[in-house]
């Protein structure tokens, strides 16, 4: 399994982009940075993808990523997302006052993109790979995702504060490659990642006492302007050892 890191931020500066990862060049896992971080090609070949929930460093690319590919397909684009995401991209974007309905276009009978309603704990598929959606702890629905195929297992736990029902399946899972977790804000900012549904690395290392299986821990999310900060308070964490999950970055699982 490849997973590229086409963004690996919570927040937006220069060179810093917001959360976007590409699974085999065709899944995309959240669409915080696909059209800053790829090529008109590039876009054309991501089919499907996979949205843990809306906010905007999450779906920031994805309105004009539909317009650049919009002509350029012959099957509409999944988005896979839970009734409450789905909705809000219904409502709030693709609702031609603050971007075109690309689910009505460039036709009733080829639209550019179609929703899929998925839901916590209930398997499916996309093509080779099996997914989980598992739900998360943040402020609004949010969902993390098990990706598995024959060979491996990658866990992409998303925006969370501290959660549960996700390591249940992160200390089960056959395989695990992988596992992408976040740390937003320093653990001086402890108030404001609890009251916005986040982790500092403090949180970070207790939750990871709950993980009992194997893998390559990789983070993301940081808000830039605090990443030196949480970079040296990360580097404290060695029971697992963890890394960065950097921008550019492609990982072979």
């Amino acid at each position: 399994m490849k997973v590229r890191v086409l963004g690996s931020y919570g927040g937006s500066i220069q060179n810093c982009r917001t959360t976007c990862f590409l699974v085999d060049d065709f899944l995309a896992i959240d669409a915080g940075s696909l059209t800053l971080a790829l090529s008109l090609e590039e876009q054309a070949k991501v089919s499907h993808i996979l949205l843990s929930h809306t906010h905007i460093d999450h779906t920031y690319s994805l309105p004009f990523f539909i317009a650049n590919i919009s002509n350029k397909i012959r099957e509409s684009v999944s988005i896979f997302a839970s009734k409450e995401s789905i909705e809000n991209l219904q409502n709030h974007v693709f609702n031609n006052y603050n971007w075109p309905d690309f689910s009505i276009l460039p036709s009733l009978t080829n639209p550019a993109i179609k929703f899929i309603e998925i839901n916590p704990e209930v398997p499916f598929n996309i093509k080779y790979l099996k997914i989980i959606p598992i739900q998360v702890d943040h402020i609004i629905p949010t969902l993390g995702f098990l990706l598995s195929s024959q060979e491996t297992s990658v866990l992409y736990i998303a925006d969370s504060s501290a959660t549960d029902k996700i390591w249940e399946y992160a200390n089960r899972a056959k395989n695990l490659k992988a596992l992408f977790i976040e740390a937003s804000y320093p653990n001086r900012l402890k108030s404001l990642a609890y009251k916005s549904g986040h982790l500092t690395p403090a949180d970070l290392a207790k939750e990871l006492q709950k993980f009992k299986n194997q893998a390559k821990i990789l983070v993301y999310h940081c808000k830039p302007e605090f990443f030196d900060e949480i970079k040296a308070e990360l580097a404290e964490i060695n029971h697992p050892p963890v890394s960065f999950a950097h921008q550019n970055e492609t990982y072979y699982f």
